[in-house]
């Protein structure tokens, strides 16, 4: 699957399927806010910092391991390194083996703060890359110069960020880090991009970080209930079953864009004398949580016992499709015979694992033309799922 760049503020994760306007048809989907903290990090001397807390916000700021220490810009203008660690996964259906209904975090998007005029607030960021993701930037042109581009949002994925350790949860955090230079409080407040609340005689500027965090649960049977269906009652311990009504999830996503929710930090000498800037300063409340549904007979690909050693690519034109489907097992299986199916059962095709423990099958015909882009096939063994992967 390729990578979907949308509009500025239509947030698709990459390699995700998305169509349309996301928050919109994505109505169905999960809203509960579960990020956590938003870390800045200092690199002059040995500082340590977070975004400042406002009413709410499920974000904290530390600085020199103090709490609500707004980032001191009075006089110099000094690069930090700011990180931004989602908590824990999105929220779901329970079940018995998921009584939290917690799933874990895939993806990232964090936006850069802008103003109403469309003006970056910030300079430009650098991406800080580490060990366990991948960061790709989404740019546009510089409002302040077309010929240039600027960063408008980092998609941060390829990791998995587990949602329950052990059976205790919101314990396990992730840093995504990115190195800016933040502005003198003086520049921000002679750059007049208006003010939301406070005034010019603030001491310190909150700056909001508009973010989504994605959590990918194709095949795990989690559903979102229909307006007819019935809820789980209050002293239920795990959802209902979905019906044909229901709708079954590939990703799940928590927004970070709503009043009291969006990550933000403040420069200045106060965290409680500041000032909001006009379009950045978040509007929008909160939408009401979802009611979940699951459907048995759900897993996790990425826990599969072969997941990252089966791939499916669908190739040609409308009417002369070919699915190549292939597998890296050990040879200790050889003679195996594998099927691929759908979701839905149909049998794709089928192959003995080679003496090597490689596997190749290769589907031509009236199967592979009505395969839809984007289908997620299955490997079996008998009736066990091996790995997934999308054509």
């Amino acid at each position: 699957m390729g990578i979907k760049i949308l509009e500025e503020w239509n947030f698709c994760p990459v390699g995700a399927v998305c169509k349309g306007n996301p928050p919109k048809e994505r109505s169905m989907m999960n809203h509960r806010r579960t990020l956590r903290a938003l870390v800045a990090t200092a690199l002059a001397g040995s500082l340590f910092a977070v975004a400042a807390p406002t009413a709410q916000a499920h974000v904290s700021v530390y600085v020199a391991g103090m709490s609500g220490v707004a980032i001191d810009t009075t006089t110099t203008n000094a690069t930090y390194l700011v990180g931004f660690a989602p908590g824990h996964g999105c929220s779901g259906p329970r079940t018995a083996s998921n009584p939290e209904g917690v799933y874990e975090t895939t993806s990232l998007e964090v936006f850069m703060p802008r103003a109403a005029s469309g003006a970056f607030i910030l300079p430009e960021v650098r991406v800080i890359h580490g060990l366990g993701y991948k960061a790709t930037l989404k740019h546009i042109p510089d409002p302040a110069d077309a010929t240039k581009k600027r960063v408008s949002s980092i998609v941060f994925d390829n990791f998995r960020l587990q949602a329950i350790n052990n059976g205790y949860t919101a314990r396990d955090a992730q840093l995504f880090t990115i190195a800016v230079r933040l502005p003198r409080i003086a520049d921000v407040k002679a750059a007049n991009y208006g003010y939301a609340s406070g005034s010019a005689a603030s001491l310190g500027a909150r700056v909001y970080f508009p973010t989504m965090q994605y959590c990918d649960v194709t095949d795990q049977g989690v559903g979102i209930l229909a307006s007819s269906s019935t809820p789980a009652t209050l002293d239920a311990k795990v959802d209902p079953v979905c019906n044909a009504n229901d709708s079954i999830q590939t990703t799940l996503f928590d927004d970070w864009r709503t009043v009291g929710n969006t990550p933000s930090l403040v420069i200045g000498t106060s965290t409680s004398n500041v000032f909001e800037i006009s379009g950045n300063r978040p509007t929008v409340a909160a939408a009401a949580a979802d009611a979940y549904c699951t459907k048995p007979g759900g897993f996790n690909p990425r826990d599969l016992p072969l997941a990252g050693k089966f791939s499916a690519a669908l190739s040609g034109k409308k009417g002369a499709k070919v699915l190549t489907l292939r597998a890296a097992d050990s040879a200790l299986n050889e003679g195996r015979t594998y099927r691929v199916v759908t979701p839905k059962g149909t049998v794709l095709g089928s192959a003995k694992v080679k003496q090597n423990g490689t596997l190749r099958i290769t589907v031509r015909g009236g199967v592979a033309n009505r395969l839809a882009d984007g289908t997620s096939v299955r490997l079996m063994w008998g009736k066990k799922v091996l790995a997934t992967d999308v054509a």
